[in-house]
């Protein structure tokens, strides 16, 4: 994985000389604003290691939706997890979560104009009216709330004009593509601005199972937006936004290249093993044919309703800045997956979520000592209501089923059928149905000051409390007359497998921020900085007893120094970071008493750079690129999790060694017939392991993505006709791989999936603006 650091580095290093050579023929590069430290300011100011797109970057690098961001962000990962969908699973430097249960907290938080997405159900979605996005790496608890532990994505809404004015889209493409987009804003009162968009888009998926010739990977997807926007006076201004998503797509392609299922499965219903050529149904057998073709038959709902409102209240006092951020956000979320990829009803999911946040944060700001220091202080409070079933079917037989001899304590009625599609005969499903209420609040602050002209200091301070209460339901379903595989009758029906159990804990924090800036120059910034993280613990989300185990929080501390700098009359801008992270008490994924269950595997060390590079070669040429560089290393591994063997010697998960990305555009000037834009981009994503337990199947290999659009504009701007390509090579790589036919060295669950990603995609767009 590290091989191709070193001919990566050399190319930016050449890239970066290059341009150094370049006379000074064009125009300075725009500047850039962000709200990283939760107020406006320069990103060359902002020292911390930050990724900002702005909607116009976004538009040529054909974004759509959060996750489109991933390839141009330096050390940013995100798996498309198990259903595809509207889940994000994001990972910085390592560090984030690649697992849909509620009882594990992402470890990078989501932001949608300063409101926290709690899960990571809905956190990947459509943009509307997005300003920019901006990608903070490593820990950000001193200002932002919950589980910044590896660092924050900050979606950030563009605000309506004073003015009237209207846009419309339309884009089409391959897979059945078709999408409109629109938005209109303007005064509504002397001091009130208010905006709304709706967006509707349809695409058929590029996966086909053979049961029935339903695609996978459909969407359908309706999206709307609003905001208002109240000036009061000069000294108070009020928003309130609003938006909501309703998807009804299918579950994401997941395919297999063989399994190794045998004997039974957690509840002691035989495996599906006969022979093929006897017409005896094999599970094993069930091989995917194809990259984009699959057996897997279970229920491909892929059901999404996300609605939140938002009320944002500016207060200027003079001395100080009163800001109150008030949010409320509600999550229904059914999916389905198939985890042994077979005609067979063996291991299929269904997965319903409701869940319901608030938060309200206050943040007073300011000035002093004749501006020399710049202060935020602030209180945050959150609390979550989550209900989330995990329906999965543990064995069947009957008609669609297989040859099943008998289990301990009792027969079940042997079956020589060949599997009927979509035919789920007799089967035996577990609900795992888990209710938490997460309760949070904190204290925090944040003061730089100017020691001198050039130098200057921070200091920030966070404390937190969480407390957690789960209320845990075990259900069974059986449908097998006569099944017993404890010695005693299952009852026909539903019924409880243990007692339900409720169990409560809490946990506390105190993080800190430190940190020095020295101005070089007008144009180059220094800094170095020490920040803290913290991720509460919790509860498991799937036992198999009425005794629910915890795990702890994990903590981590990164130390951090960069440069950031404008060279060649504000042409270029190169921005470099290294760090080192000590992490400990790593909530990871292990496979206990068959099902996944969370511990806390050990501690980690990381180090690594981010160097991101962006130039106006010309008026008509401009250049980026961006380079993440990350090596982990397993330490002082804890005894519960060796047992599931993981060892020192194993990388962390979504942790590849190497990012890369390479884009340019060019301009051509058509006079009063408008301007054509030619923009490529190559992204670079090192191999990684899915999970930590690194089994061969984990390795998910490098991927190498190109990326082309050509567009005309307009000499008015008014109009936008553009062509566009997606991972036009058809790069074959992966987007999440699951393999659990082994867990250290003895059977686990037997299977091994694959979740291919895209084929390439061509597409046509069309915007209006009045």
């Amino acid at each position: 994985m590290r091989k191709s650091f070193s001919h990566l580095t050399q190319a930016i290093i050449l890239t970066a000389a290059t341009i150094a050579g370049v006379p000074a023929i064009a125009g300075a590069l725009d500047e850039v604003v962000v709200t990283a430290r939760r107020v406006e300011e320069s990103l060359q100011e902002t020292p911390i290691s930050v990724t900002a797109l702005s909607a116009d970057d976004m538009e040529l690098r054909s974004i759509a939706n959060v996750r489109d961001v991933v390839p141009y962000v330096p050390n940013l990962s995100a798996p498309a997890g198990y259903n595809g969908g509207g889940d994000g699973y994001y990972y910085i430097r390592g560090v984030g979560q690649n697992d849909f249960s509620t009882a594990f907290d992402p470890g990078v938080g989501v932001y949608v104009d300063g409101i926290y997405l709690g899960r990571t159900s809905g956190a990947t979605f459509e943009l509307l009216d997005t300003e920019r996005i901006e990608v903070l790496r490593g820990p950000q608890g001193t200002l932002f709330g919950r589980n910044t532990i590896g660092g924050a994505i900050n979606v950030v809404s563009a605000r309506p004009a004073d003015e009237f004015g209207a846009t419309a889209e339309m884009k089409f493409g391959e897979r059945d593509l078709w999408q409109v987009k629109g938005s209109v804003e303007g005064p509504l009162a002397d001091t009130v601005n208010g905006k709304i968009s709706m967006l509707y888009k349809e695409q058929d998926g590029w996966g086909k199972r053979l049961v029935d010739g339903q695609t996978l990977g459909d969407i359908e997807d309706f999206g709307a937006h609003g905001m208002l926007d109240m000036q009061v006076s000069e000294q108070l201004s009020i928003a309130i936004t609003g938006d909501y998503t309703r998807g009804r797509g299918t579950a994401a392609l997941q395919t297999t290249p063989g399994a190794d299922m045998t004997g039974l499965s957690p509840f002691f219903i035989p495996v599906p093993q006969g022979d093929v050529g006897a017409g005896i149904p094999d599970i094993n057998a069930d091989i995917s044919p194809s990259r984009f073709r699959t057996w897997a038959d279970a229920d491909t709902v892929n059901d999404l309703d996300v609605w939140g409102l938002s009320l944002v209240v500016d207060r200027d006092f003079g001395a100080a800045n009163l800001k109150s951020i008030t949010g409320y956000r509600n999550l229904e979320q059914t999916s389905g997956a198939d985890y042994d990829v077979t005609r067979f009803a063996t291991y299929n999911d269904i997965i319903p979520i409701d869940q319901d946040q608030f938060s309200q944060e206050f943040q007073l700001s300011g000035l002093a000592f004749d501006d020399r220091l710049k202060w935020l202080a602030g209180i945050y409070y959150y609390n979550e209501d989550v209900d989330q079933t995990n329906a999965i079917n543990l064995g069947a037989t009957g008609p669609g089923g297989w040859i099943a001899g008998g289990v301990p304590g009792g027969p079940i009625p042997a079956v020589v059928d060949a599997p009927l599609p979509l035919d789920r005969g007799q089967i035996v499903t577990s609900k795992q149905n888990i209710l938490p209420e997460i309760t949070s609040w904190a204290l925090f602050g944040q003061a730089t000051y100017k020691i001198t002209e050039r130098l200057s200091g921070t200091f920030g301070l966070r404390y937190t409390d969480e407390e957690k209460e789960q209320t845990y339901k075990f259900m069974l379903f059986n449908s097998i007359p006569g099944f017993a595989p404890f010695g005693f009758p299952f009852p026909m029906g539903e019924f409880p497998a243990f007692p339900e159990t409720t169990v409560k804990k809490s946990w506390d924090s105190t993080d800190i921020r430190a940190g020095l800036e020295f101005q070089v120059r007008e144009d180059i910034l220094l800094y170095t900085s020490y920040a803290e993280g913290f991720r509460s613990g919790g509860f498991n989300s799937r036992p198999v007893t009425d005794q629910i185990d915890s795990f702890n929080p994990e903590n981590l501390w990164t130390v951090e120094a960069g440069i950031k700098s404008e060279l060649w009359d504000g042409r270029a801008r190169v921005n470099l970071a290294a760090f080192y992270t000590e992490y400990d008490d790593i909530q990871l994924n292990v496979i206990e008493g068959g099902f996944f269950n969370i511990k806390n595997a050990g501690n980690a060390e990381m180090s690594g750079i981010e160097l991101e590079v962006t130039a106006r070669v010309t008026d008509a040429f401009d250049v980026n690129a961006s380079l993440g560089y990350l090596d982990n290393e397993l330490k002082d591994v804890d005894p519960n999790a060796a047992a599931f063997g993981i060892t020192n010697a194993n990388e962390l998960p979504m942790a590849p060694d190497l990012t890369f990305n390479l884009g340019g555009q060019y301009t051509w000037n058509l006079g009063n017939r408008g301007s054509l834009t030619a923009r490529a981009d190559y992204a670079y994503q090192d191999e990684s392991w899915s999970f930590v337990d690194n089994e061969p199947g984990n390795l998910m290999p490098s991927s190498n993505v190109v990326n082309l659009r050509l567009a005309w504009n307009s000499s008015d701007d008014r109009y936008t006709v553009a062509v566009y390509g997606l991972n036009v090579t058809d790069d074959k790589y992966l987007t999440f791989a699951q393999d659990v036919r082994q867990q250290a060295g003895t059977p686990g669950f037997g299977t091994y999936i694959l979740w291919p990603a895209a084929p390439s995609e061509w597409g046509g767009e069309l915007i209006v603006r009045f």
